[in-house]
């Protein structure tokens, strides 16, 4: 098998009520399956302190053949504590090279009810060199994926740094930070590390921590993964990428502020930005910013062309991320003596966008750019 980091299969948004993150690693002994589910998902009676549900979990090959399945029953307490972190769900398994599709059911026991989630993926013989680094706590009997270092400092159970890796490696060292202060656990010859370090979390108390494996004279340095609403996002795009796609969105004015930060201070401009255009501004939920990283990520999985150009970058992904979806679509992808085009109508706005294919590999070119910038 060839050696290079697989996939990770960073889930998007299915609707806006459910989101999940599913993480992919493949090794020579298997497949490594990582789902995180929101806390916020687990719903409760009005007086219940515990909520019951019944996860069912089904991988199909490309006939739509089940070749794994996965159930477990999951018992959740009612902690507030937790409200932005994920609960995780690892299992492994065997298989070939393919694609497939994963279904994930999760039933309320208590209250009736259920969500469905489906997610299609691929393997191949491609084995990941590093794999994903996930600290795991377990607070008042529940596993969970933080959403920030200060929830490590709760009265923990257990917290386990688990960390898997393909090549040989001499070892493996996880090095807390606290200022200018660190302390660090060496691991010696690792392949398949689960760590508790409770013991030096609580002695220490850290404000991150950094995961570092050394193969000979080579030094791979990972970070944990830690949870946030936004996760498949922040994980896929980088603050580059960031700042070009709030473009299509922002003002002029906005635009001239953001462009001239960097680092944390473009972070949190962006997390203001939405902030300001939050619809309902002291609940839980940005429905601005979910739609806007929906559309991003769509754009990415159905206007991609190869490697030549990313969805989100492409004319087609532009005007999808800025209109959503048309309200009608004329396609003429075999004309007579002319190019491909296909021609998006958005009715509510009094707006149409006809795009042409003139390279004939499938880059639909905005040819009216004129009607995207008009009132």
């Amino acid at each position: 098998m060839n050696r290079s980091v697989i996939l990770a299969v960073l889930l998007v948004w299915v609707s806006s009520l459910w989101s999940q993150e599913l993480i992919i690693d493949q090794y020579q002994d298997g497949i490594d399956v990582w789902i995180l589910i929101p806390y916020k998902t687990f719903v409760f009676g009005k007086e219940a302190q515990t909520t019951h549900y019944q996860l069912a979990v089904e991988i199909l090959d490309n006939g739509k053949k089940p070749v794994f399945r996965y159930d477990e029953r999951l018992n959740i307490p009612r902690l507030p504590d937790m409200v932005e972190s994920a609960v995780p769900i690892n299992f492994r398994t065997q298989l070939e090279s393919n694609r497939y599709s994963i279904s994930v059911l999760l039933k309320n026991l208590d209250l009736g009810g259920s969500l469905t989630w489906e997610k299609n993926f691929s393997v191949d013989d491609r084995l990941t060199d590093i794999g994903s680094t996930l600290i795991v706590g377990k607070h008042q009997g529940m596993r969970f994926v933080p959403a920030s270092w200060k929830q490590l400092r709760l009265p923990l159970q257990s917290c386990m740094v688990h960390q898997r890796m393909s090549i040989p490696t001499d070892s493996l060292a996880i090095k807390l930070n606290r200022g200018e202060e660190h302390l660090t656990v060496v691991i010696h010859n690792p392949m398949n590390v689960t760590q508790d370090i409770l013991s030096v979390i609580r002695q220490f108390e850290p404000d991150d921590i950094t995961v570092t494996v050394y193969e000979t004279n080579i030094q791979y340095r990972t970070v944990p993964i830690m949870y946030s609403e936004w996760f498949s996002y922040n994980h896929t795009y980088s603050l580059k990428d960031q700042l070009q796609q709030v473009r299509y969105v922002a003002s002029q004015n906005e635009w001239n502020t953001l462009r001239r930060l960097k680092g944390d201070n473009l972070s949190l401009a962006i997390d203001q930005f939405w902030q300001k255009h939050d619809p309902s501004p002291g609940t839980n939920r940005n429905e601005a910013r979910e739609e806007f990283y929906r559309r991003v990520m769509y754009a990415d999985e159905q206007y991609t062309i190869h490697k030549r150009l990313r969805g989100w970058k492409s004319d087609r992904g532009r005007v999808y991320i800025k209109f959503g979806t048309p309200d009608d679509i004329e396609s003429d992808v075999f004309p007579v003596g002319q190019k491909p085009s296909i021609t998006w109508h958005y009715f509510r706005l009094n707006k149409s966008f006809r795009f042409i294919d003139q390279r004939g590999y499938g880059d639909y070119r905005l040819e009216n750019t004129d009607e995207e910038y008009s009132d």
